[in-house]
């Protein structure tokens, strides 16, 4: 099963994928973020992902969707690859982790928190980690359960992910079997059966909603018409 239920009332989420508005940030004024939540609320959406192959968005951008009750499914920025597990870049991301949680984990807009993009799928993409699964499969914990999610936790509060927020450690993913200790479903992720999915025919026709995947929750799509 895989649905939001906020302050104990279940919702059907609408929405889309936030990417960098610029390849150049220096060129996004506060008008143009303005312009994508203004956007969403006029076409009905009711939630917003801001892709962890992105950026984190200034404090304005969720002070805004705060005001319009907008919420936020936030993810730390790591995406479509492995990332080291060495002490000193564990140690920058304990850093990034508690500097982000301290300015954003008080708005309510975000319900929920993800710890990245694709790393979890990407597992089947690459050679190395498909002949060595278990040894990068050591790595994911060490950066996402020992690192990124303990230091929310001790940030936010060791139940943060029971009361206020959602924790998903990868976009898709099947989820956890237990948080203590911190066990994951190593199972094929993004597919119908569990957790969310992420959805891409460039091929369909997108009116057609009989092509679409009966699937818990789609966190990302792409298509054409």
């Amino acid at each position: 099963m895989f649905y939001f239920k906020i302050n104990n009332v279940p919702i059907f989420m609408k929405g889309a994928n936030f990417i960098p508005i610029d390849l150049f940030e220096s060129r996004v004024a506060d008008q143009d973020r303005e312009y994508i939540i203004q956007t969403a609320i006029e076409s009905n959406y009711n939630m917003i992902r801001v892709w962890g192959g992105g950026i984190y968005q200034p404090t304005s951008f969720y002070e805004r969707c705060d005001e319009l009750g907008l919420m936020i499914w936030q993810e730390f920025m790591f995406a479509c690859a492995m990332y080291p597990s060495d002490d000193k870049y564990l140690g920058d991301v304990a850093s990034e982790v508690q500097d982000q949680a301290l300015r954003l984990g008080s708005h309510p807009s975000i319900v929920v928190f993800g710890g990245n993009n694709e790393n979890e799928v990407a597992f089947g993409w690459y050679p190395e980690t498909q002949m060595n699964k278990t040894f990068y499969q050591a790595d994911y914990a060490k950066l996402y359960a020992n690192t990124v999610f303990a230091t929310l936790r001790k940030v936010l509060g060791t139940s943060f992910y029971e009361k206020r927020n959602s924790w998903v450690d990868s976009s898709p993913s099947n989820g956890l079997a237990s948080v203590d200790p911190y066990v994951k479903l190593w199972t094929q992720a993004s597919t119908s059966a569990a957790g969310d999915m992420h959805f891409y025919n460039y091929n369909m026709d997108c009116e057609n909603t009989d092509q679409y995947p009966n699937s818990r929750f789609v966190s990302e799509f792409g298509f054409q018409s």
